[in-house]
């Protein structure tokens, strides 16, 4: 380590497809800012590369992908990192997710989160003293399919406090920050499950919690002097077209997911510590322009009585949600039965 102090800032969810009608332009004021304020930027990259005329995706639900050229987004951002851990990476099998890591190479920006099932590629060690480790759970594909590396696929990875445990054991002079891929879309509140295992995570001495995949901003907490991020929302998620049994639907964002949190830290790797420097609000116009604003962290943290006042509330939520889910999975298999019959 350097004994330098540095800032680093983690983005919501970033998703590149669909991007080809905009101008990297729309990232002008938030990369004028990163400039002056000198902040290392980790992305949340939600949607895999891939070549459409070679690539099929392999899950039967919404599924990402972004063609090359809109790798000059990338560019433009110039991030210190990217975190490739999430349901839709190996949404076009191990082809996506090596296509990926190819283009990340090619225009030189590090990456971690996914890969060989034996091969642990979720952590990032980087000079300075800062470790990301990176993880994606069930909670974030509720479908039942394919999601985890295993030996038939390169994908994300599941939790494992023992690997944060055993990291914080061998880097002791190191600050371990840890994203996961969890919780139900479109919440506001935590998943209780959720707390439980950022408090888990942090007593297996990680030093940040960072959350990601319910596209909304949730909040945020103080646990034993450490920060828990549970969703930072989105970071830029554009309208995008899909194909779902044989239909091509188009998505617009809705006005929650076109907001997200960006949080800095300030790293002085002379002293290992890390501390919350400011929250940057991002919001997404009607033209698609990021625009930052400054949020005060008081209106994000809540207190301990919130977080057991909001279980019910989020069992009740989430029962309405499973069934809905169900619901409309039986009426799309019925629908699929009955076009089999009919031919």
């Amino acid at each position: 380590m350097n004994g330098e102090c540095m800032k680093i800032g983690y983005t919501g969810d970033l998703v590149l497809q669909g991007v080809e009608s905009f101008e990297t332009s729309i990232f002008d004021d938030l990369c004028t800012y990163l400039s002056i304020e000198d902040i290392k930027l980790v992305v949340n990259l939600e949607s895999a590369f891939i070549i459409p005329s070679s690539m099929s995706k392999i899950k039967n639900k919404v599924c990402l992908g972004a063609e090359k050229k809109t790798d000059i987004f990338l560019n433009k951002l110039n991030p210190f990192l990217a975190n490739i851990s999430n349901n839709h990476i190996n949404d076009y099998g191990t082809a996506g997710v090596n296509y990926t890591k190819s283009v990340l190479s090619d225009i030189g920006i590090p990456f971690f989160g996914a890969g060989k099932y034996d091969g642990k590629e979720n952590i990032h060690i980087d000079s300075s003293g800062i470790i990301n480790i990176s993880f994606t759970l069930r909670s974030s594909d509720q479908t039942g399919g394919i999601l985890f590396a295993d030996k038939n696929i390169d994908g994300p990875y599941d939790l494992d406090l023992d690997q944060v445990r055993q990291v914080s054991r061998e880097y002791p002079l190191s600050t371990i920050i840890v994203s996961v891929h969890w919780g139900n879309e479109d919440f506001a509140i935590p998943d209780p499950d959720n707390v439980k295992i950022a408090h888990e995570i942090i007593d297996a001495g990680a030093t940040l919690v960072i959350g990601h995949h319910p596209h909304i901003i949730q909040p945020i907490e103080n646990y034993n002097g450490k920060w828990i991020f549970y969703s930072l929302g989105n970071f830029f998620f554009p309208p995008i077209d899909f194909e779902y049994n044989g239909k091509i639907i188009h998505k617009k964002p809705a006005l929650h997911q076109r907001q997200g949190l960006l949080p800095i830290f300030n790293y002085d790797s002379s002293s290992n510590e890390l501390s919350l420097y400011k929250i940057i609000k991002i919001s997404i116009a009607d033209d698609y322009k990021v625009v930052c604003s400054s949020l005060d962290k008081k209106i994000l943290i809540k207190n301990k009585f919130y977080y057991k006042l909001s279980k019910p509330l989020f069992f009740i939520k989430e029962k309405k949600r499973v069934t809905s889910y169900y619901l409309f999975r039986i009426k799309d298999e019925v629908k699929r039965c009955i076009l089999f019959l009919k031919k």
